[in-house]
């Protein structure tokens, strides 16, 4: 049997140590968080910080510029968070999602100007290019699509899943639309329900509960 000679044995070491290297530890670091654990990566992102803020990631030009004390925010895009400062726990993705938003917390905003008008507004959920657009302080409202609930400014508890959805809605509370411009021209409205529509219709009715309601 063969034995390997000394140069093959330093071979086999080096090439374990480089795979050992390559897939067993951390890659270096190349930006570091601060004592409070505060993430920051591109220009003037979490520029202003204080000493309470904390556990706050920004990714991006200017993202979260302005928070002073708010903890727990993620804000990945161009000026995503902007205006923050006492917000917490807030979740923006894409350029100027929750640009306004100062002190509303629990919202999370995906898309290209997701909810960037919120200011106050608490425990919105904006997926999808300008979804919640012109929402300032209405809580509680979930947009799924382009341009879903774009004019809500101060309604609350409503629910459109897909484009243009709601899309003038400014003050109607608790209204659930589902599909394509559903419920499109509602305004003030409440606690309207699209009836299930047969094929090639695209006309939304209120529940009867809203029918009987408006008939007394």
């Amino acid at each position: 049997m063969k034995t390997l000679n000394r140069s093959s044995l330093v071979l086999i070491t080096a090439f374990a140590a480089m795979a050992e290297w390559a897939y067993g530890t951390q890659p270096p670091d190349v930006v570091t968080s601060d004592l409070n654990f505060n993430t920051a990566m591109g220009t003037d992102a979490l520029l202003n910080l204080s000493s309470v803020g904390s556990r706050n990631t920004a990714s991006g030009w200017s993202a979260l510029i302005s928070n002073t004390a708010g903890y727990q925010n993620t804000a990945s895009g161009f000026q995503a968070l902007y205006s923050n400062t006492t917000g917490t726990d807030n979740v923006a993705s894409g350029g100027d999602a929750l640009y306004a938003n100062t002190s509303g917390s629990n919202n999370t905003a995906s898309g290209s100007s997701a909810l960037p008008n919120n200011t106050t507004g608490d425990n919105n959920t904006a997926s999808g290019s300008e979804a919640l657009f012109y929402n300032t302080t209405g809580s509680y409202n979930t947009a799924s699509g382009g341009g879903a609930l774009l004019h809500n400014g101060i309604g609350s508890y409503n629910t459109a899943s897909g484009s243009q959805a709601l899309d003038f809605n400014t003050t109607g509370n608790n209204n659930t639309a589902s599909g394509f411009n559903a419920l499109f021209s509602n305004t003030t409205g409440s606690r309207n329900r699209p009836r299930q529509l047969t094929s090639g219709s695209s006309r939304s009715e209120a529940s009867p509960t809203q029918e009987a309601r408006v008939a007394r």
